[in-house]
């Protein structure tokens, strides 16, 4: 199928699979992102208090999910600027990829929260996908990113943290919850760092994956 060998028929077979997968455009990945986080955030708070609260559920979607997140991706592009996988629109697909599981976990227990009335069920939510959205930012760019290790911790904790500092006036987040997810942040963060020093290791060195033209 690929006619020649080595490097170029990697590059070509590189560019076919990021014709079929790759991301789409900085500008469609934006749309997506605040459509994901406005109704994703949004959904939860409705299906729990009903359609009626659906314009305070989307105040409390844009002012706890969207904004922080599109502020937070602006100051990550800044803090990676030059590295040459992590640019503006890929930063903007990692809060994308990353705000997926945390409105999906908190969608699911505002569902079980109408069911069994219980509300404290929608804080312990967000705090689960904190700690999972967390994660996944920071094996991705503690993993890729060619900036030091202090910038990739930044990048990585800016969106979760900008949306935790945001939620925590207007979402009753008992203590007992942000205890809970703080330490499974900790834990997870802690097993990302042991993935990471593994692969390292058994790599020799930190040379990156060439999956630049997939993305």
């Amino acid at each position: 199928m690929w006619e020649g060998g080595g490097r170029g028929a990697s590059d070509r077979i590189l560019s076919y699979y990021s014709y079929l997968f790759g991301f789409p455009s900085h500008r469609v990945l934006l749309l997506e992102q605040v459509v994901v986080t406005l109704i994703g955030g949004a959904l939860p708070l409705i299906l729990y208090k009903g359609v009626s609260s659906l314009l305070p559920s989307l105040l409390f979607a844009l002012s706890t999910f969207t904004l922080p997140s599109l502020l937070s991706d602006l100051l990550t592009s800044l803090l990676l600027s030059g590295d040459p996988l992590f640019t503006p629109r890929r930063c903007t697909a990692l809060s994308l990829v990353a705000s997926l599981p945390w409105v999906s976990i908190l969608t699911l227990l505002g569902l079980a929260a109408r069911l069994t009335g219980s509300h404290a069920l929608i804080p312990r939510a967000f705090m689960a996908g904190f700690s999972l959205s967390l994660s996944l930012r920071l094996l991705a760019l503690y993993a890729l990113t060619s900036r030091d290790r202090f910038r990739a911790l930044l990048s990585s904790i800016l969106q979760p943290l900008s949306c935790l500092f945001s939620a925590i006036p207007l979402l009753p987040i008992d203590w007992r919850s942000l205890l809970l997810g703080l330490t499974s942040s900790l834990i997870l963060l802690s097993a990302v760092w042991l993935v990471v020093k593994v692969v390292e290791r058994w790599r020799g060195d930190r040379e990156q994956i060439r999956l630049l033209p997939l993305f």
